[in-house]
């Protein structure tokens, strides 16, 4: 049971990160604490317009938590590294730079509860 469980959060996860023709995620209004709380970690960034455009769209995932919010940003981080480390092995192929900005698969890790 455990593992039909498990295998069934894999593949919700998966689906739910892969890219889709679905519009993209829209900004967060300036009223959800959320983004309040996105807004105000990206202005202490050297780039807080960029910061704050990258992790909005993750606010659902991130609520409040600066736990989960360096979570998220270290993995968009990291899911754009790689692309560009991909383009740079092999530089005949096109660049497509939508692919750097494809949402990262997050860590599948519980929360604790405090």
């Amino acid at each position: 049971m455990a593992l039909l469980l498990l295998s069934l959060l894999c593949l919700s996860t998966a689906l739910a990160t892969s890219p889709s023709p679905s519009p993209a995620p829209s900004t967060p209004t300036q009223t959800d604490p959320s983004a309040d709380f996105i807004r105000t970690s990206c202005d202490a960034t050297l780039y807080p317009s960029l910061c704050f455009k990258s992790l909005s769209p993750y606010s659902d995932s991130i609520q409040q938590n600066p736990t989960r919010l360096t979570i998220v940003a270290v993995s968009l981080a990291l899911s754009r590294a790689r692309s560009l480390s991909a383009h740079l092995r092999s530089p005949s192929l096109p660049f497509d730079p939508s692919s750097a900005f494809r949402p990262p698969r997050l860590p599948l890790r519980r929360q604790r509860r405090r």
